[in-house]
């Protein structure tokens, strides 16, 4: 039992020290991409830096399983180098020992993935998209869970969702009139932007004025004075940014809705597999530390783990991709990398046996 504790610390600190490298570099890549907007609206540069520190954990959940092998390849590369996991194996363990032992801290780990993807980034993610929105736009009045407020001339404008850039769902429109009275209320299923402009379709509302009320319901109605798509560019939903919980709720409206939902789906499944592949760099990193490489100096066993790391990560996000470009099944375009990952990991311990 010692001994399983003492390779999950150095395994567990190990990743530490690679997640907090990737991390910090992420976080001045970051800075860096965001200098432009300095100047833009109230954007400043201490806006920046608190948007970059907002991200952060989002960048620690899409980076965990390469920090992990990283840093697995690092620390038991390093006790290999010592002798302690030629002794342990010269006492009688066998792989599979060793492999249970560690699986202990692939556990761990893989529970830290589900906390940061759940409970973490996704709120912090959230906020720091609202901030830089915020700052950015200035006609943008206040965004939320509950939608974005915004103003546009007359109009006060409350939208429920940004599908994208160009499609708004749940628009209600409030119009004001002299002495910022209230002259027509608005609600429009959509909104969608073609040809230079804004219409809203599925219209219902009322016009008031002194003498009467007159009652609007119409399929379309052009809405020329609305704001430019763009305001709405950093507002769009972002499947990889959202929880499970997130996620779920989503597809439900979607469906509800007859709209596509691929994107969505290979999101979710990828989500489900992140802690799958976690636990599974740990696996991997071991027959590394005890085949030729406990040879080798830090240097090398650094590079083998970066290498490595980059190429499920490619793999990863390139099964993304083509699973939505291709139409593939969601759960083979998710599962397909950690699927791999799996094969490449029970194939090299096999080698090492």
């Amino acid at each position: 039992m010692q001994v399983d504790r003492y390779l999950s610390r150095t395994v567990l600190l190990g990743v530490m020290v690679a997640l907090l490298a990737l991390v910090g570099m992420a976080f001045l890549l970051t800075v860096l991409s965001q200098l432009h907007n300095i100047g833009s609206g109230g954007f400043t540069a201490r806006t920046a830096f608190a948007y970059a520190a907002l991200t952060m954990p989002q960048t620690a959940y899409d980076m965990l399983p390469v920090a992990t092998l990283i840093g697995a390849v690092f620390a038991l590369g390093s006790l290999a180098a010592h002798g302690e996991l030629v002794m342990l194996r010269a006492s009688g363990a066998s792989l599979l020992r060793l492999a249970r032992a560690l699986s202990w801290a692939g556990v761990l780990l893989a529970i830290a993935a589900v906390v940061l993807g759940e409970f973490v980034a996704p709120p912090a993610k959230r906020v720091a998209e609202t901030l830089r929105v915020q700052k950015l736009y200035s006609q943008i009045n206040a965004v939320g869970p509950g939608g974005v407020w915004l103003r546009a001339g007359q109009d006060i404008v409350h939208v429920l969702k940004v599908d994208n850039p160009t499609h708004l769902a749940d628009v209600d429109v409030f119009t004001l009139g002299p002495k910022a009275t209230i002259t027509e209320v608005r609600h429009a299923a959509e909104a969608t932007y073609a040809g230079g402009g804004w219409t809203l379709h599925k219209v219902r509302g009322v016009h008031l004025d002194a003498a009467r009320v007159t009652r609007i319901e119409t399929a379309e109605q052009p809405w020329p004075d609305f704001v430019e798509p763009a305001t709405f560019r950093t507002l769009v939903v972002s499947p990889e940014n959202l929880s499970w919980r997130g996620l779920l709720d989503y597809l439900g409206y979607l469906r509800a809705n007859h709209m596509a939902t691929a994107r969505y789906e290979i999101a979710f499944w990828h989500k489900v597999s992140v802690p799958v592949a976690v636990w599974l760099m740990v696996l991997l990193a071991l027959p590394f530390a005890l085949g030729r490489m406990r040879s080798t100096g830090a240097g090398q066993r650094l590079a083998l783990g970066v290498v490595i790391g980059l190429v499920y990560y490619l793999v990863d996000q390139t099964m993304l991709e083509a699973g939505q470009a291709f139409h593939m099944q969601p759960l083979a375009a998710a599962w397909a990398p950690t699927v791999l990952l799996a094969l490449a990991t029970l194939a090299v311990m096999r080698r090492v046996r």
